[in-house]
C-alpha cells in the first residue's frame, strides 16, 4: 500500500505537467529565434567585410559579432542545460506521459555514417559562426597590409582565436544531451526517494 501511495505522490498534476511543456516549447521557440537573428545578422557583418574595399574597412570590426555570439552561445547553452532539467524531471515525475523520451533509450535517433557529424554541427551552430568571423578578420587582415610577416600576422589571430575557443567551451559544455538527462534524472530519483522517506517519517510520527 505505501508503494501505491508514493506512486500517486511521484505523479504531478496535469497544470504542472502543462507547465513544464509550455516551458520547453518557450524555449525550442527562444533557441531558434536567437539562432535566426544571430545568423543573420553575423553574416551580415561578414559579408560587409570581405565587399567593402580594404582601405575603407578596419579588419578588427569583424570582431563586433563576437559581442553578440558569446553571450548568445551562452544563452543556448543554458536552454539546453534547461531542457535536460526539465525533461527529466518530468521522465521521474510524469513517467506514463513521457513514452517517447523513455523509448529513445531503445529506439535511439542516430543513424547513417555521418550521424555524428550531423549531430556535432546542429548542436555547435554558434561555433560555426565564429569560424565564419575568425576566417573573414583574418582574410581582411592580411589583404589590408601589402607586406606581412608571417609571425607578425599569426599573432594577430590570437585574439579571434581566443574568442573562438571560448564560444567552443561553452557550447561544449553543454554538448552532450543524453550525459545531462541521466544526471538530472539520478539526482531527480534521489530526491523523489529522500521526500518518500521523509514522508514515512511524518507518518510514523
Amino acid at each position: 500500500m505505501k508503494e501505491d501511495k508514493h506512486n500517486r505522490e511521484k505523479t504531478i498534476s496535469i497544470e504542472e505537467y502543462n507547465k513544464h511543456i509550455d516551458m520547453l516549447k518557450f524555449i525550442d521557440t527562444t533557441r531558434n529565434t536567437l539562432l535566426t537573428f544571430a545568423f543573420t545578422s553575423v553574416l551580415a557583418v561578414v559579408g560587409i567585410a570581405i565587399g567593402t574595399e580594404k582601405e575603407k574597412f578596419n579588419p578588427w570590426l569583424c570582431l563586433l559579432p563576437f559581442f553578440l555570439i558569446i553571450p548568445f552561445t551562452a544563452r543556448i547553452s543554458y536552454y539546453r542545460l534547461s531542457s535536460a532539467h526539465i525533461n527529466s524531471f518530468l521522465e521521474v515525475f510524469a513517467e506514463d506521459k513521457m513514452c517517447f523520451m523513455k523509448g529513445t533509450k531503445d529506439v535511439p535517433e542516430r543513424y547513417g555514417r555521418v550521424y555524428k557529424v550531423t549531430a556535432f554541427l546542429v548542436n555547435h551552430e554558434m561555433l560555426c559562426l565564429s569560424i565564419a568571423v575568425f576566417v573573414a578578420f583574418g582574410i581582411t587582415m592580411w589583404e589590408s597590409e601589402e607586406k606581412w610577416k608571417i609571425y607578425e600576422f599569426l599573432l594577430t589571430l590570437i585574439v579571434p582565436l581566443v574568442l573562438c575557443f571560448i564560444v567552443f567551451l561553452i557550447s561544449f559544455s553543454t554538448y552532450n544531451y543524453k550525459k545531462m538527462l541521466e544526471y538530472y534524472g539520478g539526482r531527480w530519483e534521489k530526491y523523489y526517494k529522500k521526500f518518500c522517506e521523509e514522508c514515512e517519517e511524518i507518518e510514523r510520527k
